[in-house]
């Protein structure tokens, strides 16, 4: 899911009076949610559903009434000290690429993707805590120190069994080297048995052949010869079976010690140490006995902090949350009738309004895929970069929490006539302009107008390429014609 339930159904909840302009007006229906304008200057509305139905309408541009003394109907004539108090801001109308765009509510939230919650590796006391909430941390920076008596049995029973398994090991070896020293001087006591009594042998033949020795003796030198290489067999084959028995011994021990080694080796693992790095620590290291460091696994911001000095902490309890706020997500909510203008990819404005008048350039990089059963609206994720601006020089001024809209490119064409959406003045009875006729004289002028939601309107009726328009400065002109209408006069 881009968020939680609980985020996107708030933020549905704050999303409700999402805009969706294609044609008439920035008038007072600009506030309803799901506001749409007809191809023809009609408005068309979205239904709790989002589907939308309408009515055409349009009005006739009227031409502008003489009062008795010639004087126009709606003229301003201003003086240059007028002129210069209003500071009026003018623009030509004429042709121009036209940008229709979804407004919806949206707001910032945690980038999921650059969050890292820090927990302790092994229950224990914390024994001190450097990390404060809001400091900004990088990877391998130490946030805390805890004291565990349970890591320190498990760092003891590691280095007891891997003690024990390289003492098998040496004693294997020793022995092995035993044994077969014995066997050589087994074998060599042996063999010179062996020879002496084949020397006995050998001269009984001989005296057997001059028939000085009796046949007797002759036979006993044989037998003896006989028995000194069985025994010299016989003698290699129970010390070589007592040495292969040990071995074997010594073998299933060092085997049971290896799976205790690995066992400890496991637990430590599990507890976020390394063995074998801990192979080559002092044993006078402070981690020796149990008291290790916790570091930050990535840089960020240290979003919360839920430790003091001297708290029992467990695997459980989450020291720190860590977020990465150089790149943010946004996350707005569109009804089901508005889905068809989103796409993933779609250029999109992110507005906040926090920042007022700005706007910052994304893309949407991911629609949700269930619909919120209560809000009947979709999440559309947004993700951008959270680099410095004017506005406020703060690192990250993009922070979580923050409310504002994106507007949503959908379409874009080439008009006729484009016209700043501050030029129009909206009233009930529709909205109009000020035209000016010369550097001193404005003129009020009907109009009617297709609104996209952007900073541009298209213009229907009531202007001609060419005509110039007052973009700044119109509360004041209407100020003046207003207060002119009530006086019955001629506004000067």
């Amino acid at each position: 899911m881009i968020a939680s339930l609980h985020q996107r159904r708030a933020l549905a909840a704050f999303a409700l009076t999402p805009l969706l302009w294609f044609a008439t007006g920035c008038s007072d229906h600009a506030e309803e949610p799901g506001h749409l304008s007809g191809p023809n200057g009609g408005e068309l509305h979205h239904d709790e559903d989002g589907n939308e139905h309408g009515d055409e309408h349009a009005d006739d541009h009227d031409e502008a009434d003489h009062d008795e003394a010639g004087h126009v109907e709606g003229e301003l004539d201003l003086t240059p000290t007028q002129l210069k108090a209003i500071g009026v801001v003018t623009t030509t109308v004429g042709p121009g690429t036209l940008a229709e765009r979804l407004t919806l509510r949206a707001a910032v939230v945690d980038n999921l993707d650059t969050i890292s919650h820090v927990t302790a590796k092994a229950p224990g006391i914390v024994r001190s805590a450097s990390g404060r909430l809001g400091d900004q941390v990088a990877a391998g920076d130490v946030l805390c120190v805890i004291d565990s008596a349970e890591l320190g049995r498990e760092i003891s029973a590691h280095y007891s069994a891997r003690s024990q398994a390289d003492a098998t090991e040496g004693t294997i070896a020793l022995e092995r080297e035993l044994y077969a020293e014995r066997i050589a001087t087994t074998e060599a006591v042996l063999q010179g048995a062996i020879d002496l009594e084949k020397r006995l042998f050998e001269r009984e033949q001989s005296l057997q052949a001059k028939g000085v020795s009796t046949l007797r003796s002759l036979m006993e030198a044989e037998r003896a010869l006989a028995m000194a290489e069985f025994e010299k067999r016989q003698g290699l084959a129970d010390l070589k079976g007592e040495r292969d028995k040990r071995m074997l011994e010594l073998a299933v021990q060092l085997e049971e010690q290896r799976i205790a080694a690995e066992a400890a080796h496991g637990r430590l693992h599990a507890l976020g140490l390394d063995a074998d790095e801990l192979d080559e620590t002092d044993l006078d290291a402070p981690i020796a006995s149990g008291t290790y460091p916790i570091a930050a696994a990535q840089s960020g911001i240290l979003m919360d902090r839920s430790i003091s000095v001297g708290q029992f902490v467990d695997a459980q309890t989450r020291l720190y949350t860590i977020e990465d706020l150089s790149r943010v997500w946004v996350l707005a909510s569109a009804f089901e009738g508005q889905l068809r203008h989103v796409r993933t990819g779609q250029p999109v404005t992110v507005k906040l309004d926090a920042f007022p008048g700005r706007g910052f350039p994304a893309k949407v990089s991911r629609i949700d895929y269930e619909v919120d059963r209560a809000t009947r609206t979709l999440g559309v994720r947004v993700e951008l970069d959270n680099p410095q601006i004017e506005e406020w020089p703060e690192r990250f001024p993009l922070r979580p929490g923050m409310y504002g809209s994106i507007d949503v490119t959908v379409s874009e064409r080439e008009v006729a006539l484009l016209l700043p959406e501050s030029a129009l003045v909206h009233e009930d009875s529709g909205d109009y302009v000020f035209v000016r006729r010369s550097e001193h004289e404005f003129l009020r002028r009907d109009v009617q107008v297709r609104a996209t939601g952007g900073p541009n309107v298209e213009v229907l009726s009531g202007l001609e390429a060419g005509d110039v328009v007052v973009t700044s400065g119109t509360f004041k002109l209407k100020s003046m014609l207003r207060a002119g209408e009530l006086g019955g006069g001629h506004s000067h």
